[in-house]
């Protein structure tokens, strides 16, 4: 069983142990894949944070727009890890060694951040597509910044699970078995994106595809299906199987380390080009400042929509 680590981060459980030069004859992929994976992260750091940016300056904020800069400063989170981890790869350094358990802490909580963040934007759009009535009149004023908070902290409470479950100089004194919590933080991670995001995204445009053509999706929902699909490609089959190397013995399991690595940096590196290219794609202008592109992907409302309705979603 695994004694070492986070079945969801193998590679950031402990830099010291995990990031040990692999045997000779795999030293040459792990380091192009490593190559690879640092690029990446440069390109990943770059991208949340110009998001992170904009969203905090530069973007009229929303309900919605909150939940995206919660989204993208987890996702940064996830990079700056992957980052370091990679530069450690090639170039060990003690310091790192020693910020291991802030690194594990801070992994987790932004991959479940991410994830939560993105399930929330969901359900509170399915309400809002369906019953705008009952929306706009029941939903409270602080509602955006209690749920945020709300979910941060049900985030940390199960990271520190999972770390002093799971940590290897935690495991001799841990209080509950790594395999029962992983299996619990497994369960609740499947559950939002599988029942709760696909769900409710398939709801969504089937009443949309039931209704007159001026319903078409706005940029936002196009943005936030395309950043669903994403998911769904680069997280979800990584962790499916991240789950089975727990429970099933690894010999009947393929070695999937190096794409998993590739994978994850691509899953949290890939969002604000995702919403670069929807806003792109509605205004097909390239002389438009990152900034109009991007308020433009997460545009909520209609160009003719009620000025008070937009107006009530704006956060306090």
């Amino acid at each position: 069983m695994m004694v070492s680590g986070r079945i969801l981060s193998p590679h950031i459980a402990d830099a010291s142990v995990e990031n040990a030069m692999p045997p000779e004859d795999w030293e040459g992929m792990y380091t192009a894949i490593r190559t690879i994976c640092l690029l990446i992260c440069v390109l990943g750091i770059i991208g949340n944070g110009m998001l992170i940016y904009l969203l905090s300056f530069r973007i009229n904020k929303t309900c919605f727009t909150m939940y995206v800069l919660n989204i993208s400063i987890a996702d940064f989170f996830l990079i700056f890890n992957y980052f370091i981890d990679n530069v450690f790869f090639f170039r060990p350094i003690q310091f790192l060694s020693l910020i291991s358990p802030l690194r594990y802490i801070t992994y987790l909580l932004g991959h479940d951040g991410s994830i939560y963040f993105l399930t929330v934007i969901t359900v509170e759009r399915y309400f809002m597509v369906f019953s705008p009535v009952w929306y706009h009149s029941h939903r409270p004023k602080l509602f955006t910044a209690l749920m945020c908070s709300i979910l941060w902290v049900l985030s940390l409470v199960i990271t520190l699970l999972e770390y002093f479950s799971c940590h290897p100089k935690q495991y001799a004194n841990r209080i509950l078995s790594c395999d029962i919590i992983i299996t619990f933080h497994f369960i609740c991670n499947f559950m939002s994106i599988i029942a709760v995001v696909v769900f409710s995204i398939v709801a969504f445009f089937t009443k949309i595809q039931r209704q007159s053509p001026r319903n078409f999706p706005t940029s936002f929902d196009i943005s936030i299906m395309a950043s669903i699909v994403w998911t769904l490609v680069f997280w979800l089959p990584i962790r499916i199987v991240d789950f089975l190397h727990l429970w099933v013995p690894h010999e009947y399991l393929p070695d999937h380390f190096g794409v998993s690595l590739i994978s994850e940096a691509i899953y949290s590196s890939g969002r604000p080009y995702i919403y670069l290219l929807v806003g792109w794609w509605k205004n097909q202008e390239l002389q438009k400042s990152i900034h109009i592109f991007i308020k433009n992907a997460l545009k909520h409302t209609e160009e003719n929509s009620n000025t008070a309705i937009e107006q009530g979603q704006e956060v306090a």
